[in-house]
Formats: structure tokens, C-alpha cells, sequence
């Protein structure tokens, strides 16, 4: 494991995206809609980690939910090395952010900062409200539930993902584990969704993202008024997203908007809490931004609300 500070100057050297940027390098504009979403996710990053668990894991007597991860990390970096058209990678060099200064260091250990980050976070949040029940809509491969479920105890803990192979995924780690969590088909775009995983949820819980409303629009998909429609909303949303605001004159926040735009990500996140905020039907309780980015370019930011 290693980390190093390093300039903005060179930032060129382990990162093809400030050429991408300044538009000194060609990329083409992702088209993120459902049907990409599942082309790139389920058949592929998420049919990658069930054959890894099939293959290595599953037969197991025993096993710990983040040896499995760790080693899907390892192949996850072996993979980005192999496509550097993409990635820009030409070594083992992850380029990252903790707040606004930049590092360098390995992809395993880039991951792991990433997932302690977000399982701190989230078990200060539910230890001060005393709640011990989670919702995580757009869970991935689950990976963020596992973590947390090392660091606190909860009743209950549901993942809602639109893959299948990653929904089979973390319910055969949960089953094998024995862990209290269950994970189910989840669609942005579809309320029946929410309301089918919230059910489950008796009291008080908190419902959280991470990195997944990038990939959808909160307009089109009417997320936030269908959670404040819900008949048992949770008590606290906490968004761990690249939350842009375009009112920040900071360098960081330019080049995480301009990244963004020339990915089809989510920018709408922040505005519309504002404009529901301003009309009394959310109360936005925290904001704390840019607080530790796996992709530099794409930090992930702080924003709780509640109904």
C-alpha cells in the first residue's frame, strides 16, 4: 500500500481525463439509459463478480464477505489495466481526492479507503439517530451493506439493485454468511420498487445512495416524490453522491461538473433537494462536500435530508 501527494500540474501523468476535459482528447458521450445500464452492469461487472463468487467462494465451509470483495478488487484492477483505452491506466496508480488535494495510490487500496468512507459515515449517522435498520436503492453488488454490517449491528439491512446477477449476487453472500440482509429487483423508474423494499422496514430506517443516482434523473425518475409518498418514509435520506453544485466557483467542483457532463451523469441531485427544501416538503440537514473521491474527477459528497 502506498500514498502519495501529488501536484494538480501532474495530474496528465496518471489520469487521462484532464485532456478529456480541455477536449484535447477525443470521448464519446455515454448513453445512460436502462438498457446501457444492463449491457455494461449486469452482463458484464456483475456476471464477473457471481462467477467469482461460483467459482472460488461459494463451496467454501466458511467465508467472510470483504475476502470476497477484496479479491473482486484485485480483478477489477487487473481488468482496468487491460483496458487502458479506457481508463488511461499505465500502471497500478490510482488518482484520488480527500477533500481538495490529490493522491496517488493502488487500486485495492484506493477501494478500500472508498468503502471505510462510506461504512464510518453511515454508522456514525444510524448510531447518533439509535436506528438499525438501512435501505440502500442502486446497492451494486452490495458491497457497501457488508462493510457496514462489520461496523454495526442491524436488524435488518435491504439492498435494491436492477441487476439480477447482482441481486443473486448479494443474497447468496447473505445466505452463505448468514447476514441480516436481503437484496431484491430495484428500478428508479418504478415505484412499486420502493414500496416493496420500505415495507419490509418496521420503525425507523435510514434510507441511503451511494454513487448510483449519477446514473439516473431525478426528474424523470420521480424519486424524491415518490419517497415522500411512501406510507412509512424513512427518517433520514443520506445521499454518498458526486453532488454538484453549480454555484461553487472552486477549480474541483468545474472539473467535477465538466466530468460529469461529458459522462450523461446525474447533475440535478443538489437543485432539486434545494427547490423541495424551499417549498417545506424536505429539510435538508447536511451538506459536506467533495469529502473523498475514488475517481478524483468524481467525488463523492455528503447531503442528508429529511421528509
Amino acid at each position: 500500500m502506498y500514498i502519495h501527494p501529488i501536484s494538480f500540474l501532474n495530474l496528465e501523468n496518471y489520469s487521462p481525463w484532464p485532456r478529456r476535459i480541455l477536449g484535447l482528447e477525443k470521448w464519446q458521450v455515454p448513453v445512460r439509459d436502462k438498457s446501457k445500464i444492463l449491457t455494461e452492469y449486469d452482463n458484464d461487472t456483475y456476471k464477473l463478480a457471481l462467477n467469482l463468487w461460483e467459482e472460488h467462494f461459494g463451496k467454501r465451509d466458511t467465508v467472510r464477505p470483504l475476502q470476497f470483495y477484496h479479491q473482486l478488487d484485485k480483478l477489477k484492477a487487473k481488468q482496468i489495466l487491460e483496458n487502458k483505452q479506457i481508463y488511461g491506466a499505465a500502471e497500478n496508480a490510482q488518482l484520488i481526492s480527500i477533500k481538495e488535494d490529490l493522491f496517488i495510490t493502488d487500486y485495492k487500496t484506493a477501494c478500500t479507503l472508498h468503502y471505510l468512507t462510506i461504512a464510518n459515515i453511515l454508522s456514525d449517522i444510524l448510531e447518533e439517530n439509535n436506528i438499525d435498520q438501512v435501505f440502500e436503492p442502486g446497492c451494486g453488488n452490495g458491497i457497501n451493506l457488508f462493510y457496514l454490517l462489520e461496523r454495526v449491528n442491524l436488524k435488518l439491512a435491504i439492498g435494491g439493485e436492477i441487476s439480477p446477477n447482482a441481486v443473486a449476487l448479494g443474497n447468496k453472500i447473505a445466505t452463505k454468511c448468514n447476514m441480516a440482509v436481503q437484496f431484491q429487483a430495484f428500478d428508479y423508474h418504478n415505484e412499486k420498487d420502493l414500496i416493496s423494499a420500505c415495507a419490509l422496514l418496521e420503525g425507523n430506517y435510514i434510507l441511503f445512495t451511494c454513487h448510483s443516482i449519477e446514473q439516473v434523473s431525478l426528474n424523470d425518475s420521480h424519486f424524491i416524490d415518490n419517497i415522500l409518498r411512501l406510507k412509512n418514509p424513512p427518517k433520514l435520506v443520506v445521499h454518498l453522491e458526486p453532488v454538484l453544485d453549480h454555484d461553487d466557483v472552486h477549480l474541483h467542483s468545474a472539473l467535477a461538473i465538466k466530468y460529469s457532463t461529458i459522462n450523461g451523469y446525474n447533475q440535478d441531485l443538489l437543485s432539486t433537494l434545494q427547490n423541495y427544501d424551499a417549498q417545506g416538503k424536505i429539510k435538508i440537514k447536511r451538506f459536506e462536500k467533495r469529502i473523498f473521491g475514488i475517481n478524483a474527477f468524481n467525488p463523492t459528497s455528503l447531503l442528508v435530508w429529511h421528509p
